[in-house]
């Protein structure tokens, strides 16, 4: 009996410790670009721009290609073979050696998981035809490379990491011709994965603990004034307001007030109309007007200059409002603003 009795009181002990201690929850990695998918006709979609190495034929001599007919991109038709569609790419070595290039643009600080497969398309391998060579490069610095023969239209699949990566970081993927460029259209295709450090409650919730992050979704199309303001009910402290976007578990990179873009330099920056990152508080009683740096040509150019942090302080459990004031034209609205609140007691 005494020991039925021993055995019960070390299970319900064991229960007790196992309730009393959840697992924590674990980050999951999610892929945040793909060079097949995000392919785009406009520069800085998705953080992808298309373009070439020439002349150092280094990172820092990368250039946007300025042609698009309407699947692929072109140094210069005609002139050059250099060119990239969704997922196929050709570099070039007539009058001049060109790389060409694909560019993303990080929008997060931390590790990457990089993961594609190169291989040439155009099978004929007979000299002087010799292949080409996929690298890798991340600010500046090359983490992979491989040369293929020019007849590999099996390929190879890559896997590699890219750490201590940082927002605007770039990771070019760079096709390079041998010591010609004959019939060498090829495939280079990536995925990006990234681990967020911060799990969140996905998207506006009623109520959370303060030791928690919240990720509060502005949507510019619903939530554009203080009557139609997203809500959260947070208890007494002091929190801080940081803008993210989509690679961070956010549902926009910004938002936009008009239903068109004009206006811009030539970098995209310094827009009439735009996108922004202009959004309001309600914390309680309390009103916080957090403007944006400026309107931008694309939503990432946005995110990439979004304001600082904002901050409040609750002195009792009370309702937040969030939203865009734009309470005479909604209809035109785009995108929204997504904040990470935290507790910082």
């Amino acid at each position: 009996m005494k020991r039925l009795l021993a055995c019960i009181m070390a299970s319900l002990l064991f229960l007790l410790i196992y309730w009393g201690n959840p697992s924590p929850a674990v980050a999951q990695t999610k892929t945040i670009a793909d060079s097949v998918s995000d392919f785009s006709g406009s520069q800085g979609e998705k953080n992808w721009y298309y373009g070439y190495y020439s002349g150092s034929l280094t990172s820092a001599d990368f250039k946007k290609m300025q042609e698009f007919d309407g699947q692929t991109w072109w140094v210069k038709q005609g002139s050059y073979s250099t060119r990239l569609s969704a997922d196929k790419v050709h570099p070039n070595s007539r009058k001049k050696e060109q790389w060409a290039v694909r560019r993303w643009v990080s929008p997060v600080a931390g590790n990457l998981k990089i993961s594609g497969h190169l291989a040439k398309i155009d099978p004929r391998g007979d000299a002087p035809r010799d292949g080409v060579t996929g690298s890798i490069i991340v600010d500046g610095k090359t983490i992979w490379s491989e040369h293929i023969a020019a007849n590999d239209t099996t390929g190879i699949d890559y896997n590699v990491s890219a750490e201590g990566v940082k927002v605007g970081s770039t990771v070019d993927f760079a096709i390079a011709p041998g010591v010609n460029a004959f019939n060498d259209k090829s495939t280079f295709t990536a995925q990006i994965s990234y681990t967020p450090e911060n799990l969140n409650f996905g998207n506006v919730v009623k109520s959370a603990p303060s030791e928690e992050i919240v990720t509060v979704n502005i949507d510019a199309t619903k939530n554009y004034s203080k009557s139609k303001a997203a809500v959260v009910t947070l208890p007494a402290g002091e929190y801080r307001v940081h803008v993210i976007g989509k690679a961070e578990g956010g549902l926009f990179d910004a938002g936009s007030v008009t239903s068109s873009t004009k206006g811009c330099r030539a970098d995209g920056t310094k827009c009439k109309l735009g996108w922004e990152h202009d959004y309001r508080i309600r914390p309680g009683n309390k009103y916080i007007k957090v403007e944006g740096t400026g309107k931008y040509a694309t939503a990432y150019l946005a995110l990439s200059n979004a304001p600082v942090d904002a901050s409040f302080i609750l002195g009792s459990e009370s309702e937040v409002k969030f939203y865009i004031y734009n309470p005479s034209s909604p209809r035109n609205n785009r995108g929204g603003v997504s904040l990470k609140v935290e507790s910082i007691n």
